[in-house]
């Protein structure tokens, strides 16, 4: 964090400048400044429609965060982990693999996403986001196939790994996009409380994790039942925000955001 820090404050020269402190400081003579303005009509169909995306999130992330809940109970019960020269690998080392996939896909599909923008075919944001809960849905397939390959024995590590690899995929098609768009469709003077409002979504969906979890710790579903439940969950999300892209895109016409739709 100080290396961050030390880097973030060596790097300043290269950042975009601060519209939004010098709007404060144009504030002090003038009264009508854009800090005390109230939000337009057009303003607050934007506001509702960020509001909208963030209510869709809450199921993104509750589908999500089950890598850290029943994902994490199905390695460390049903799970045979690699053994190297007598030395087992900790179940608890299923946590890191979410971390090490974001830092081996985040490069290839920024490239991925540069090659589709020059050729005209990149998703906007709100497409991305979409894609992205539909993808974490489907990873979940992976799951269900695995619960009825190893029964009710223990079985292969590949099951939640690769698992694991593709909710990644759909993590990164949602989560940096979903706080890009804030940024650009919310209006500047409310910018801080509108990602505030995102982050609270994130917080929603680790509630709902956990009593979405409870279906699967206390049996009310079996294992396959409560995979495809996952599944259906994030798919329909995915459906719903893409449902979404006509309406939102109306409503931040105004808005120099050509992904935001």
């Amino acid at each position: 964090m100080v290396i961050g820090l030390v880097i973030y404050a060596l790097g300043q020269k290269h950042l975009a400048p601060d519209t939004l402190s010098v709007a404060k400081a144009a504030a002090k003579e003038d009264s009508s400044a854009v800090t005390q303005q109230k939000l337009s009509s057009d303003e607050w169909k934007r506001v509702w429609a960020l509001v909208a995306i963030c209510a869709l999130n809450v199921v993104f992330w509750a589908v999500y965060e089950q890598q850290g809940n029943t994902m994490q109970t199905w390695a460390d019960e049903r799970t045979q982990w690699p053994v190297l020269f007598g030395w087992e690998m900790p179940a608890t080392w299923f946590q890191s693999f979410n971390p090490l996939f974001i830092f081996m896909l985040a490069p290839l599909l920024d490239l991925f996403w540069a090659w589709q923008a020059r050729a005209g075919k990149e998703p906007t944001s709100v497409g991305k986001m979409a894609i992205g809960s539909t993808i974490l849905g489907l990873s979940f397939i992976v799951m269900v196939i695995g619960a009825n390959v190893m029964g009710e024995e223990k079985g292969s590590w590949f099951w939640p790994v690769f698992c694991t690899l593709l909710l990644t995929v759909g993590e990164l098609y949602l989560s940096p996009i979903s706080l890009s768009l804030v940024t650009k469709v919310s209006p500047a003077r409310i910018v801080s409380l509108m990602m505030g409002f995102m982050f609270l979504s994130s917080f929603a969906g680790n509630i709902l994790s956990g009593y979405i979890g409870i279906l699967f710790e206390e049996k009310i579903f079996s294992a396959e039942q409560f995979f495809w439940f996952l599944t259906l969950l994030g798919v329909i999300t995915g459906l719903a925000m893409f449902a979404f892209k006509k309406p939102l895109n109306r409503v931040i016409s105004g808005v120099k955001e050509s992904a935001a739709s």
